[in-house]
Formats: structure tokens, C-alpha cells, sequence
């Protein structure tokens, strides 16, 4: 008898002993989506969510994100367990976008294309399926175009966060400094708009829509600093205690042909002393 047929019977009895089970197939109720949520923009997440609408249980061991539109895919390679009916949000960090996938208008383009591949458990086996995944709002093309943006400015100027902020007459000043990096092109930097927690104003603390900023800068520039008014864009306790997105400073750009906004972030220091200012104009400290 010769070793593969000696061998065989020893191959069924193990596939005998493990019920040689099928991968199971997960069930066509079960859907995925991506979206980003406003506390997400802050700490560059997204969330990967999976809507479980059959009568099981399931549970996901590992969803990866791809799509053109980023550089890699998103890993969430945790354990979540999906109930039966049930909708179940994954966490996980945002990759950096593709930027040569970037389309020149969100609006003109459309939901991106994007796939997730979920590995899970039902009924205690294991499987693995690729789902098509909804980008209703388009977010995934908006993130990477914003993204895209970033680079484009940063390759030509350096924005650097305001200094410490200055109170007075009910309002705080921020001021802008910006330098040019010596690469070639130039970007025109022309206003600065509203957060959830600040609106721009006049020196004599009128809240407007925009404050001009009114900077074009290219390789001979010389550096820049530009003071900004603002006051509080709402005073109730509630929203200032659960901001996330009130530091968050836009400023539109244009650059060549495009035009769009670029969001300054500011540190978890010069975060707190706008947040306190602002409490502190409102009267609620």
C-alpha cells in the first residue's frame, strides 16, 4: 500500500473528528456602511458599520477597508459581536488618502466605490465574505479631496497655529502666522470663517460670516501675521462642554484652479485656553 493511500484514512477520521464544516455564509441581511462622525474628523477616524438584519448573532473578528480613494486599507481588528437586528459601529483610524484618486468635485462625483472584507463567527465557524460598503454621503471623496488640499497648501506655505489667544471687550484675538516654504506656486489665503464655537468679528466685536485674511503667498513672500476677532458662536454650557470641532479653524485657499478650505488644527494646549476664554466671555466661569 503505498504512503498517500496508508495516509487517507488518518485525513478522513481528522475531518471526522473537526465535522469537516463548511465555511458558513453570512447572511444576505447583513450590510455595511462607512461614515464619519463630527468627533471622528477631530482624531482622523472613521467608522466602519455593520448592520446585522437577520434572526442570528453574528461576530466580527476583523473588517478591512478598502477603497481607491486611501492610500491603505482600514483595519478594525477587534472582536464586536452583532446581535440579531442590531447596528454596530467599528472605530478605527483613517488611512491617508490616495491623493492622485481625487476628484475635482465631490458633488460632481458621487458616493465613492468602497468594499470591506469581514471575517466573523456564526454559529461557531468561521468565515470570511467581501461586502460592498454605502458612502451615502460621499465622504470618503470629501475626506480625500480635503486631504489632498492639506498637501497642496503645505507644499507652498506653512500655516502655523495661532499663538496664545488675547481677550478683550468680550472678544479673543487669534493671531495667524503664515511663511512660505520656498517650493514653487502660490496660495491665496482669503478668509477665515465660523466654528461651532467661534464666529469671526469686527474689531468692535460685531459677529460677521467671514474675516478677510487677504494673504497670497509664494516662494519670495515674506512671512506674515494676521490678527483675527472673534466672539463666542453660541453661549450654552452643553455645547461647549462636548465640543469637537470649535478649534477646528477653516480658512478658504485657492491655489491654481482649485479652491477649497483649509482646516487649521490647534494643540490640547491652545485648545483649553480658547475653550476657557470662551466660557469665561459667555459668564459660565
Amino acid at each position: 500500500m503505498s504512503l498517500f493511500g496508508r495516509g487517507a484514512p488518518i485525513v478522513l477520521l481528522a475531518c471526522e473528528l473537526a465535522a469537516c464544516a463548511q465555511a458558513p455564509d453570512l447572511p444576505s441581511e447583513v450590510a455595511v456602511r462607512v461614515y464619519q462622525t463630527r468627533s471622528d474628523v477631530a482624531v482622523g477616524a472613521i467608522e466602519i458599520q455593520v448592520h446585522n438584519g437577520s434572526a442570528t448573532d453574528i461576530t466580527v473578528s476583523r473588517a478591512l477597508l478598502r477603497s481607491p480613494l486611501l492610500a491603505d486599507p482600514a483595519l478594525y481588528d477587534r472582536v464586536a459581536r452583532i446581535p440579531a437586528g442590531a447596528t454596530v459601529d467599528l472605530k478605527t483610524v483613517l488611512p491617508d488618502a490616495a491623493c492622485h484618486a481625487a476628484a475635482p468635485s465631490s458633488a460632481e462625483s458621487g458616493p465613492s466605490e468602497a468594499s470591506i472584507d469581514v471575517t466573523f463567527q456564526l454559529d461557531g465557524r468561521v468565515g470570511q465574505e467581501t461586502l460592498a460598503a454605502r458612502d451615502s454621503l460621499g465622504q470618503l471623496r470629501a475626506i480625500t479631496e480635503a486631504a489632498c488640499l492639506h498637501e497642496r497648501v503645505e507644499r507652498i506655505v506653512t500655516i502655523r497655529q495661532p499663538s496664545e489667544p488675547h481677550f478683550s471687550e468680550g472678544m479673543l484675538s487669534l493671531t495667524y502666522r503664515f511663511a512660505p516654504t520656498g517650493e514653487p506656486g502660490s496660495v491665496m489665503l482669503i478668509a477665515t470663517g465660523p466654528t461651532t464655537l467661534l464666529s469671526p468679528a469686527t474689531t468692535d466685536g460685531r459677529q460677521v460670516a467671514t474675516e478677510r485674511i487677504g494673504v497670497r503667498m509664494a516662494a519670495p513672500s515674506s512671512p506674515r501675521r494676521v490678527v483675527v476677532h472673534y466672539v463666542p458662536a453660541r453661549c450654552d454650557a452643553h455645547a461647549l462642554a462636548e465640543d469637537k470641532q470649535g478649534t477646528l479653524l477653516p480658512i478658504s485657499v485657492e491655489l491654481d484652479s482649485a479652491a477649497g478650505s483649509y482646516t487649521l488644527p490647534v494643540d490640547a494646549g491652545l485648545r483649553s485656553q480658547i475653550q476657557r476664554g470662551v466660557a469665561r466671555i459667555c459668564g459660565l466661569s
